[in-house]
């Protein structure tokens, strides 16, 4: 066995001799509350910002500090040291998380049940927090030799406007490599995602005329009208995606979310909105993605004179431009993920693609650093999240042989 591989199972041993401080750090963090109203102008992150940057500083990095976001959100970033300046690779991860409404089970209790750990952002994406930074502990404790530096960060707002990440790539950060550690344990296997969805959200209007709701006839009902809007969008627009399939990402997607009309019963409706949310693929752009939905109207409006009605994208999806993201399966990230997934697990890795949105499409568009998506867990926002603790122990050694590989 040659020097690196006696460091690749240092590194394995370690991780396996200390399972119980990861469960620890995965509980600890899901119960600091740190639940994300998107849109907030204050926000609940401070303290899990502050206990992490202490938990950096116990872990002995360098460069240690606070950005601030807006208020109560603030960023979380360290370094390791190294024999240069560069960064090798970012890891990164959000801190907050979604509603706690009509969960069915303590949200921050952290309980372990059956090999499983439960709670608010166990699998999205505290675990993949804890994992990544016990994966950095494990690296110097054993004073394994790096020539690159390793720079994690812990971000505000994954599940609102994305302001974390947006102030992090503002302040010219670089990085030759980066891991965003979101859940890819779909269907129980571990994945490497080389790309995923964009999404945008639409807003579409339907004008009326509102009349006493005993004599309907005398006005134009907005919800009625709406009726035919929503069928012939769900009818002709899967149709259009199905032509375009990606490889991996399959087709764009289309869901009418939210509907509002009406004050009450007895007033015939002058006005309607829904809420469109669109998956987009690569290639595919805002502006497309509007027109194809103006296209749907216009036909509409030529079959009924009386229709009044327009679209626009929300001013969310204007602000945050949540753009799909794609990688090279030939870049050295995906390539290092590939060797530590076959090293630990056993099997080849899959290649795959995320439906979801990730922080990982800024980092790969706007900042221009290749960029994978790997994590524990397998699905969140659910009403009883969890994460399998044994996908937290393997993820911990996969973290630790790409960082070694990459900063070596």
């Amino acid at each position: 066995m040659d020097k690196e591989d006696q460091e690749d199972q240092k590194l394995i041993d370690y991780i396996d001799n200390n399972k119980e401080e990861i469960c620890t750090l995965v509980r600890k963090l899901v119960s600091i509350p740190s639940v994300n109203i998107p849109g907030e102008k204050v926000g609940k992150q401070l303290e899990i910002g502050n206990f992490l940057y202490k938990k950096f500083q116990e872990i002995g990095l360098d460069n240690i500090h606070f950005q601030d976001v807006y208020p109560g959100a603030r960023n979380v970033l360290g370094e390791t040291l190294a024999s240069s300046r560069k960064i090798g690779i970012i890891f990164n991860g959000h801190t907050d998380t979604v509603h706690i409404e009509n969960m069915t089970i303590e949200p921050f209790g952290g309980s372990v049940l059956d090999g499983k750990i439960y709670g608010r952002g166990t699998a999205d994406m505290k675990s993949g927090l804890a994992a990544a930074i016990i994966a950095v502990k494990a690296i110097l404790d054993l004073n394994i030799t790096l020539s690159k530096r390793i720079l994690l960060t812990a971000v505000v707002d994954e599940e609102g406007l994305g302001r974390g990440i947006n102030k992090l790539i503002s302040e010219g950060i670089k990085a030759e490599y980066g891991i965003v550690g979101e859940p890819t344990c779909y269907g129980g296997s571990l994945k490497i995602a080389i790309a995923h969805k964009g999404r945008a959200e639409l807003e579409v209007t339907v004008k009326g005329k509102a009349s006493h709701g005993c004599e309907p006839t005398l006005g134009i009902n907005a919800i009625s009208k709406m009726c035919g809007v929503v069928q012939a969008i769900e009818k002709d627009l899967p149709e259009k995606l199905s032509i375009n399939s990606h490889p991996l990402l399959g087709t764009g997607t289309v869901n009418v979310g939210v509907i509002n009309g009406g004050t009450q019963s007895n007033i015939v409706p002058d006005i309607c909105r829904i809420k469109i949310d669109r998956r987009t693929l690569p290639g595919e752009n805002l502006a497309d993605v509007q027109t194809e939905i103006e296209d749907i109207l216009e036909k509409l409006r030529k079959k009924d004179p009386e229709l009044d009605v327009s679209v626009k994208l929300t001013k969310h999806t204007i602000t945050r431009s949540s753009q799909p993201m794609e990688i090279s399966p030939d870049e050295k990230i995906v390539k290092a993920a590939s060797s530590a997934i076959k090293y630990i697990i056993g099997t080849p890795a899959l290649m795959w693609g995320s439906p979801g949105y990730t922080d990982a499409s800024p980092i790969v568009n706007k900042a221009k650093i290749p960029t994978i998506v790997l994590g524990p867990g397998r699905v969140g926002h659910t009403q009883d999240e969890h994460v399998h603790i044994d996908e937290i122990i393997n993820c911990t050694k996969v973290y630790a042989l790409i960082m070694k590989s990459i900063c070596k």
